[in-house]
């Protein structure tokens, strides 16, 4: 499992070395840790074809909780689409690539903080009560597990030599986006959307777009500078939005956006 030095610049991996990985850096965590049952955190906005076999109305994101921000990025290109039914990721508008793992987190509307190791072998790097000797423990996991469950409320009572206690996030402010503007669109001809998004008292950890007023949201790339490529499908004015979700899974009240005319 890899962490890229945007990936490590995030809450979760806070006094730990991967925290302190220059940009281009990408730090791996111990081998089998990434088992051989994983998720990927794919975009389901759309998936249209998917979603009519299965009799599920195709009306976007509808399986992707808001504000979801990744924490690890892991290419597999050895892995190949499977049928459908055996790989969750077949539920997204198009399989664009290589499937790709992702920890990620987001707060649910209950106010509880999810967690998805998105493995079932995060343990193995926890300590050494497993069937496979060669997965080492590994202390920047420790610490990221210790990490998380101070910021769910849970402190122990003891803390492990070589951890170090963490504290609870204070940080209750949501970021914010904006979009830059751009020229006339053209129906049926892509074209990229971008902009920024800034946060106080933490880091931005994703970025959605909505390209139907806010009915439907998608990912974008990137966090704080960030871009989304767009394809419109019917002529008229449409209004794009932007929401941006934090390290401590704050996420912005989506904001007026901006309205682009669409030529047929």
């Amino acid at each position: 499992m890899n962490v890229p030095a945007e990936d490590g610049k995030l809450r979760f991996w806070r006094n730990t070395s991967i925290a302190q990985q220059s940009p281009g850096e990408v730090a791996s965590l111990p081998y089998r840790v990434l088992g051989p049952e994983w998720d990927e955190s794919t975009d389901t906005g759309g998936g249209g074809a998917f979603l009519a076999a299965y009799g599920l109305e195709p009306t976007g994101n509808q399986f992707r909780p808001t504000g979801l921000v990744q924490l690890s990025t892991t290419m597999a290109p050895t892995v190949g689409p499977l049928e459908v039914g055996t790989r969750v990721g077949d539920v997204r508008s198009a399989d664009t690539g290589p499937p790709v793992h992702h920890m990620t987190l987001y707060r649910a509307p209950s106010g509880a903080l999810v967690f998805n190791t998105a493995t079932i072998q995060w343990s193995w790097g926890l300590d050494a009560n497993h069937d496979d000797p060669g997965t080492e423990t590994d202390v920047r996991m420790q610490q990221a597990t210790v990490n998380l469950l101070a910021d769910m409320g849970a402190q122990p009572t003891t803390m492990q030599p070589g951890l170090v206690a963490a504290v609870k996030s204070t940080d209750a402010t949501p970021p914010t986006s904006v979009i830059s503007p751009i020229p006339t669109a053209q129906v049926d001809q892509p074209i990229t959307l971008s902009g920024a998004a800034t946060d106080v008292g933490g880091v931005v950890g994703a970025v959605d777009i909505s390209t139907d007023g806010g009915q439907t949201w998608n990912p974008a790339d990137g966090r704080g500078q960030w871009s989304f490529v767009w394809t419109p499908t019917q002529p008229g004015p449409v209004t794009i939005r932007s929401r941006a979700a934090d390290d401590s899974a704050n996420v912005e009240h989506p904001g007026a956006g901006i309205v682009v005319n669409v030529a047929p």
